[in-house]
């Protein structure tokens, strides 16, 4: 495997400010690596577990997992897509469908070359990352692209107006240097002024270091995301 993708929706709204419990989500997304079609096909065909249908629209073959009701399917060769109620849905989304409405060519290419990447539209819930974001500063957000690679994390909230974002740059300020001077530190504005800008109504902090506390409320988000597959 070489990179994992999972997009989680919460149909029920009842989110909280800050969760790592993600079991009550819908979601679907992609394995992909060095997997042969033919093979994973007729492993997950001869498997007991598995019962197997095809959808006649699409001509899809996919698989169900008779336990967890875990959807999958492999369109081609390196490719593996699974679901938790309509693999076909993501298959025709992924493959057959205009991509119009999926994330742009620029956030897509931020995702791939990182480590760990995260996209969210509409967010109401946020990691925990030292910002001290409220519900209602995440109310006001129409998504947030965040990319990490070892402790050092940028992230991109784009406001759904430009007057928002002059504020939700204030505060995250505010919110950041907070947290320096509760833990005694001074803060350095000239690294301050690199660390966060802003364009129009996006907002963005560039390579922040994570101290080891925001680092471990990350790293729950991973796990917990993989513990649902």
């Amino acid at each position: 495997m070489t990179r994992l993708s999972i997009a989680l929706n919460d149909n029920g709204a009842t989110t909280e400010a800050v969760t790592t419990d993600f079991s009550k989500y819908d979601y679907y997304g992609a394995i992909e690596g060095n997997f042969s079609k033919t093979l994973i096909n007729g492993a997950l065909g001869l498997n007991s577990l598995f019962s197997s249908e095809k959808d006649s629209k699409s001509g899809l073959k996919f698989f169900i997992d008779n336990s967890s009701g875990l959807q999958a399917a492999v369109p081609q060769k390196g490719i593996i897509l699974f679901s938790s109620t309509d693999v076909v849905s993501n298959y025709n989304q992924t493959f057959v469908k205009d991509r119009t409405k999926l994330i742009s060519d620029e956030y897509a290419a931020k995702l791939a070359s990182s480590q760990i990447g995260i996209y969210v539209s509409n967010p109401r819930t946020m990691i925990d990352l030292g910002l001290d974001l409220s519900e209602s500063a995440l109310a006001n957000i129409d998504t947030v692209l965040m990319v990490m690679d070892d402790d050092i994390v940028s992230i991109d909230f784009k406001l759904k107006s430009q007057d928002l974002a002059d504020s939700f740059s204030i505060l995250i300020k505010a919110g950041y240097v907070g947290n320096l001077r509760k833990k005694g530190e001074k803060p350095d504005i000239a690294e301050l002024q690199k660390m966060f800008t802003q364009e129009l109504d996006t907002v963005s902090v560039n390579g922040m270091k994570l101290p080891q506390e925001q680092k471990d409320a990350v790293t729950e988000v991973i796990t917990s995301l993989l513990s649902i597959l």
